[in-house]
This record gives C-alpha cells, sequence and structure tokens, in this order.
C-alpha cells in the first residue's frame, strides 16, 4: 500500500519568482499603461494587455534564449505596439515609442511589488526546506528583487549582500558573509541561456541541488517545485517526475495552460502554503 506525498517529505524547495512571491502583473501593466492610453479603440482590459504583452514575450524567448531579460521586455513592448498599431491605430493615435520608452519598461522589473505574503512565508518555510530560484530573468534585475524579499521591504534596493559575486558561476546567497537571504541557491536564465518552460533549467536546477545542496541524493525525489505559472514551470516540472505546488493567485492572467492538472497540492497564496507547513510539522 503506497501512502500519499507528505508536503514536508521534501528537502528542498524550487519556486518561480515572477507571479508566485513577485506581483509582476500588476508591475508589468503599470508599465504598459502609457501605451495602451495612445490605444483607446482597443478597449482591451488588464487581463487582455498582460495576455498581447505574454504572446510577444513567448515568441521573442523562444527566438533567442539567451537575450537578457529586460532586453526580452522591452522588445515585447515594441512588439505589443506593433499589433495595436495594426489592428487600432487612427488618424489620432500619437506617434510611435521611443527606444527610450521601451528600455524603460525593460527596466522596471526592480518595482515590480512583493505579493504582501511574500516575506514572511519564505522565512517560515526555510525552517523546513532548502529554498531556490529559477527565474527567467537575469543576475541584475534580479539582485533587486532579491533585496524585497530577503528584507521584506517593497522599497529595498541591491547591496553585496543581495547581489550575485562575480566569481561565482552560480548564486547561493547564504555563503555570503553578513548575508540574510532565505535562498540557498539561485539560477537565472542568464546563467542557464533558456527560458522556462523549456527544459535545461530545471534541469541545471537539479544538477546544482544534488550536488551542492543535498549531498549527492536524488534531487527529483527530494525537491518540490512550488510556482503560479503553470505553463512555465508545473508542466515542465512535471515532465520531469518532480511534484509540485500551484500558487493560485487568483485572476492571474499570465501562465495559464490547458489540460488536466499536473500539480499535487494547491494554495490561494504562499501564506496558505507556508501555514499548511507550518500544521503538518506540528
Amino acid at each position: 500500500m503506497t501512502t500519499s506525498p507528505r508536503l514536508t517529505d521534501y528537502k528542498v524547495l524550487v519556486f518561480d519568482c515572477y507571479g508566485t512571491l513577485v506581483d509582476w502583473e500588476t508591475g508589468i501593466y503599470e508599465g504598459l499603461k502609457p501605451l495602451l492610453l495612445r490605444f483607446p479603440g482597443a478597449g482591451w482590459s488588464r487581463g487582455e494587455a498582460l495576455e498581447g504583452l505574454e504572446r510577444a514575450e513567448k515568441k521573442i524567448q523562444a527566438a533567442d534564449p539567451a537575450l537578457l531579460y529586460p532586453d526580452v521586455l522591452a522588445k515585447s513592448y515594441l512588439e505589443l505596439e506593433n499589433e495595436l498599431v495594426e489592428r487600432f491605430a487612427d488618424g489620432n493615435t500619437p506617434s510611435s515609442s521611443s527606444a527610450e520608452d521601451a528600455k524603460a519598461f525593460g527596466a522596471s522589473i526592480k518595482n515590480w511589488p512583493l505579493f504582501p505574503d511574500t516575506a514572511a512565508a519564505l522565512r517560515e518555510l526555510s525552517k523546513t526546506y532548502k529554498l531556490c530560484i529559477l527565474s527567467n530573468v537575469d543576475r541584475g534585475s534580479f539582485a533587486h528583487t532579491h533585496a524585497k524579499l530577503s528584507t521584506g521591504d517593497t522599497n529595498a534596493l541591491a547591496s553585496p549582500f543581495y547581489s550575485p559575486d562575480p566569481a561565482q558561476e552560480w548564486w547561493f546567497p547564504q555563503r555570503i558573509p553578513g548575508a540574510d537571504s532565505p535562498f540557498s541557491m539561485i539560477l537565472t536564465a542568464e546563467q542557464v541561456k533558456s527560458y522556462k518552460p523549456a527544459l535545461p533549467g530545471f534541469l541545471k536546477a537539479l544538477e546544482i541541488i544534488r550536488d551542492e545542496l543535498i549531498g549527492g541524493e536524488d534531487a527529483v525525489k527530494n525537491t518540490m517545485w512550488v510556482a503560479q505559472s503553470l505553463h512555465h514551470d508545473i508542466e515542465p516540472s512535471h515532465k520531469l517526475g518532480l511534484r509540485s505546488t500551484w500558487i493560485n493567485r487568483g485572476g492571474a492572467a499570465m501562465g495559464a495552460e490547458k489540460g488536466p492538472p499536473k500539480y499535487t497540492w494547491t494554495f490561494s497564496s504562499m501564506g496558505a502554503f507556508a501555514e499548511a507547513v507550518k500544521n503538518e510539522k506540528a
């Protein structure tokens, strides 16, 4: 007789960041508002605008997996603008965006807000697991987010404690003297030159977890994936035999996936997930 898996059966959690820990949809939508205001005839809802940006982003990431994420965002902004021009431009539409507008949108990652329950949930979960990140972003942008996640201060900025060591191939924040990070390992698309849902980042993360964090034990058996995006994380982690937890942030427009559920557990927030782990241990 096989027993059902428990949340506390695992040694390592790997998180998606943007969408799961950080409210990237709010950050992206705020950055798109000046562009959307130029096309009132589109009448796009927030969800339609985000889906449009996601369409552009997927195409650009697939075409150039080595492109840094701020450049992906900048190109996606211009791609979305081209779609709006083709479909909704009229004689009253203002002139096109500048390269500076697109670059500013690409640089907005550092301003994206945390979900309110994120920092406390990470601290609670770090009492039970080694916490890791695999994110479709670059190291420089993530340094700002890392400071927010580590301090809980939504205005925190990158510092030597929260930035990658340029001499290290991989990013192990807790090995930096004086660092107060909840994460044992951070891996970005910049390092693996691959964007999720492609599998190279997942495979590299599991390799590092096995060799650096759990002493050569089976990484698939000892790792749970935690994410909001079904498309970017839950589906590909399932292909590798990993158990996963879906953080089902209600009303999310990005990261949807068709087909039967591939996750083992689901919670409405990081706070609810952390509380369930705490209760299971009690």
